[in-house]
């Protein structure tokens, strides 16, 4: 799927379109992207800013990550933003890997209806939010939010929010 930016060039002046949207819903069911899937929500490389991406695996259904996802920002423009709603997040550190990886560095949501949820890894995203309706949430890993006009982080845990030592 490609809803990646372009560049228009009107005369002497070149013009660039941002990335697009891409939603997956599964309604009682799971989100699988296949080793040789590809979702392309880049901007163009010399401008505008890359796509969203919001995927919903309702009624206990997973997410899988296995295919190539871009979001890289043009110049100047900004990272893609990544939305999860889902009943449980087993790994949030690997997905934060191929997140990272992938140029979601403007903004993610993560919405666990239940069980509880460990922030490992390493996470780099100006807009971070995480709400864990049931299930407790532990701090393991490092948020970095930093950005050009400050970042935010916003964590709200139905059962318990612990931060240990290791997290930055």
């Amino acid at each position: 799927i490609d809803v990646g930016g372009f560049k228009k060039q009107f005369f002497d002046v070149a013009q660039f379109a941002d990335a697009g949207s891409i939603a997956l819903t599964a309604v009682g069911g799971s989100v699988l992207l296949a080793g040789n899937s590809v979702l392309n929500l880049s901007a163009h490389a010399e401008g505008g800013s890359a796509g969203s991406l919001v995927l919903t695996a309702s009624g206990g259904g997973t997410v899988a990550l296995n295919g190539t996802i871009a979001a890289q920002a043009g110049a100047g423009g900004k990272g893609g933003a990544f939305a999860l709603d889902i009943a449980a997040l087993p790994g949030h550190a690997g997905m934060s890997e191929t997140l990272n990886a992938a140029g979601f560095t403007a903004a993610r949501r993560f919405r666990i209806r239940s069980g509880d949820v460990l922030v490992d890894g390493v996470t780099t995203v100006a807009d971070f939010s995480l709400i864990a309706d049931q299930g407790a949430v532990t701090l393991a890993g490092t948020i970095d939010a930093r950005s050009e006009f400050g970042g935010t982080i916003a964590i709200s845990a139905g059962n318990g929010l612990t931060m240990l030592g290791s997290t930055v």
